[in-house]
């Protein structure tokens, strides 16, 4: 069974498919490694409620390392 992008949090943000999957698709591209605005206004809004900002910051950081070496 494929998810297609729904994931059980997104209800909490009263959204059906994930907003970066959204996205991604919607420009046509593989992942957000291959937008010039990463990171942009979704990934920040996107903020864990259990996460500090610090932590949250990290996170951000963490995910545009995995996706430069996707590149």
């Amino acid at each position: 069974m494929q998810l297609k992008a729904r994931f059980f949090w997104t209800q909490y943000i009263g959204a059906d498919v994930c907003p970066v999957y959204s996205c991604v698709k919607e420009k046509g591209y593989r992942n957000c490694g291959d937008c010039s605005q990463i990171p942009c206004e979704l990934w920040v809004s996107l903020k864990d409620p259990s996460f500090s900002e610090e932590e949250h910051q990290k996170s951000i950081q963490d995910r545009l390392s995995v996706l430069k070496r996707l590149r």
